[in-house]
């Protein structure tokens, strides 16, 4: 229990230093910030978008960024996106981040249980705003971390349409694990995820069993269902519970062989 509190305590603190800084659109000048309004979650709900090389001119793929704030993760992301132009889309939180992460109340967390509503929005409001408003190809990554790593998982056994490939560093898949699992079950089209790539890192120090105990069976379990689903999986040793290298380290696995 004092690892699991001591394991949140630094998340939270990773995430409060990357939201101290500037936020991204001061940071880079090619990221400018949107304002979409969401009839879905009722509420206004900040975007930071950047194009390559301050253009719009030429059809890229689409980085969806959860926790789309933090100005240093966003910066790798443009370091990769220098060599392989993609546009990249920062998705805020308004301080919703419990609510629009948990697919299902947890008795730990107050105000779970809004991820489906949050997987609309993005799915039926912000994508076709993005694809309307920029010249987008066909593919869409989604990146999440912790229980926006949950959420990276969630979006892809509920709508697995939405996205071509998911980056899910240390999902805290254990928060609601028979809910995961039973999803998986409810896939009946295996051929859903056929080519798709799911990429998921996470850190061994300090140990977190919400990831660390469940994330090895359910990727038995992915790949004894979906056969075809490209699937690369580790718990790093040494590494604290979002290892920030697997940001960059899953758009190479998602690009491998391609």
């Amino acid at each position: 229990m004092k690892k699991n509190l001591l394991i949140i305590i630094l998340f939270f603190l990773w995430i409060n230093n990357s939201n101290s800084q500037n936020t991204p659109d001061k940071a880079h000048k090619n990221i400018v910030t949107k304002t979409i309004h969401s009839d879905i979650l009722n509420e206004d709900r900040q975007v930071f978008v950047y194009i390559p090389n301050g253009t719009s001119d030429k059809q890229y793929p689409v980085i969806y960024l959860l926790d789309g704030k933090r100005s240093k993760v966003f910066n790798e992301l443009i370091k990769f996106s220098n060599t392989n132009p993609h546009i990249i889309v920062g998705i805020t939180n308004n301080g919703n981040r419990t609510r629009d992460m948990t697919p299902v109340k947890i008795s730990s967390r107050p105000g779970s249980g809004g991820a489906n509503q949050f997987l609309n929005f993005i799915s039926t409001e912000l994508k076709p705003f993005i694809n309307k408003n920029y010249n987008t190809s066909s593919k869409n990554i989604l990146i999440g971390a912790s229980n926006s790593g949950l959420f990276t998982i969630y979006a892809m056994l509920t709508q697995p349409d939405a996205f071509s490939d998911y980056i899910s560093l240390s999902p805290t898949i254990g928060y609601c694990s028979d809910f995961i699992t039973q999803k998986v079950s409810q896939l009946k089209a295996k051929e859903c995820l056929n080519n798709k790539s799911l990429y998921i890192l996470y850190g061994l120090r300090n140990e977190m069993t919400e990831v660390t105990k469940y994330v090895p069976e359910f990727t038995t379990l992915l790949k004894n269902q979906f056969p075809y689903l490209r699937i690369y999986s580790e718990g790093l040793q040494g590494k604290d519970h979002v290892p920030v290298e697997g940001f960059v380290g899953g758009l190479n696995f998602v690009y491998e062989n391609k």
